[in-house]
């Protein structure tokens, strides 16, 4: 699977700091445990896929707060390094994230 870079690497970034990872996110509010998984059919653009299950019900932003939470708690960096790029109201997101590919390739992944 390859892993996506959101933008140029040259355009807003000195030339020894890499892009941000785009990665998918299927959200799954509401559930009884809080987990991330790798999926292995990533999206249709070639980006990764994550499912994110958080506690956090999908009312006033709640859930995509804990998405942002589990996500940076998971890949262990900081929460100002996971931004929503877009679906801020919908289950499927579009999120950057400032981390090595070698850091998500560690998260669990889904076997099926």
């Amino acid at each position: 699977m390859s892993l996506g870079l959101l933008g140029n690497r040259h355009s807003d970034y000195c030339d020894h700091m890499a892009a941000p990872l785009a990665v998918t996110v299927r959200a799954k509010p509401g559930s009884h445990r809080e987990h991330v998984t790798l999926l292995n059919d990533g999206d249709d653009e070639g980006h990764p896929m994550l499912e994110v299950r958080v506690h956090a019900k999908a009312v006033d932003g709640a859930a995509n707060d804990a998405v942002v939470a589990a996500l940076a708690k998971a890949l262990g960096i900081r929460r100002s390094a996971v931004t929503i790029v877009r679906g801020h109201r919908s289950r499927l997101k579009h999120v950057a994230i400032d981390t090595t590919v070698d850091n998500l390739r560690r998260l669990p992944c889904d076997d099926t």
